[in-house]
């Protein structure tokens, strides 16, 4: 049996809230055609309010956050999905219909990302480049600030990690988007302590992610475009 289903909330600043528009989607599982649960149905000002959320983490205690500490943060949580890999590997097969076998090495993989982007932390170097006499050229790496990341609908928990433990080892805060179809594991990893804002629910919220400055999305040929344009319109 599944472990049990998050509630139909948003998850933004650290706490579970009601969506703006009070709606919920039937999750139905493509292995047997039941219902399992519900999501939360978010929209723009959902967007908006986990972007203000990320802005200020990134203003804040996260942006002063070093490297090293947020190479130890990305590793505690590679630890935390292993320890939950049974749990979220049956949320996983639920949700996305796959075979038990395949979702548990989905978890695995989901944590191998976090355990390799925390270990790469600390490892993002600068340069300093040969140039004219008495002249010096360095390059330095810094973090985009908010970056916006719209799951796919196949491989959600690999996804999940691939995306966010890069976009948090270089020190960015993020907003996660799960695809409406295969939510839940994205949405329980990031109430697990990844230090990142997760908004998920119905809709693209294309309109939104202009207020972000950098936009990972593996999306249909419909949505993808209008991400990418909305997130230049900042």
């Amino acid at each position: 049996m599944a472990a049990a289903i998050l509630p139909p909330k948003v998850y933004i600043d650290g706490t579970w809230r009601d969506p703006a528009s009070g709606a919920a989607i039937a999750m139905v599982s493509p292995s047997n055609g039941q219902i399992i649960g519900e999501i939360a149905r978010g929209g723009a000002a959902d967007i908006d309010a986990a972007v203000a959320a990320a802005r200020k983490a990134f203003e804040g205690e996260w942006g002063r956050t070093t490297a090293t500490e947020r190479g130890r943060l990305l590793s505690r949580l590679g630890l935390l999905i292993l320890e939950h890999q049974e749990e979220l590997a049956q949320l996983e097969a639920a949700d996305a219909g796959k075979p038990l076998k395949l979702a548990r090495n989905d978890i695995v993989a989901a944590a191998r990302y976090f355990e390799y982007y925390g270990g790469a932390a600390d490892k993002l170097h600068g340069d300093t480049i040969p140039f004219l006499d008495g002249y010096q050229v360095l390059i330095l790496r810094e973090p985009r600030g908010v970056t916006g990341h719209i799951i796919p609908w196949n491989y959600p928990a690999q996804m999940f990690g691939r995306t966010l433990g890069a976009a948090l080892a270089a020190g960015n805060a993020t907003v996660i988007k799960p695809a409406v179809i295969v939510p839940v594991t994205p949405t329980t990893a990031s109430s697990s302590g990844s230090g990142s804002v997760a908004s998920s629910g119905g809709g693209s919220g294309c309109s939104s992610v202009k207020s972000t400055f950098k936009v990972v999305a593996t999306k249909s040929t419909a949505t993808a475009p209008k991400a990418a344009l909305g997130s230049k319109k900042k």
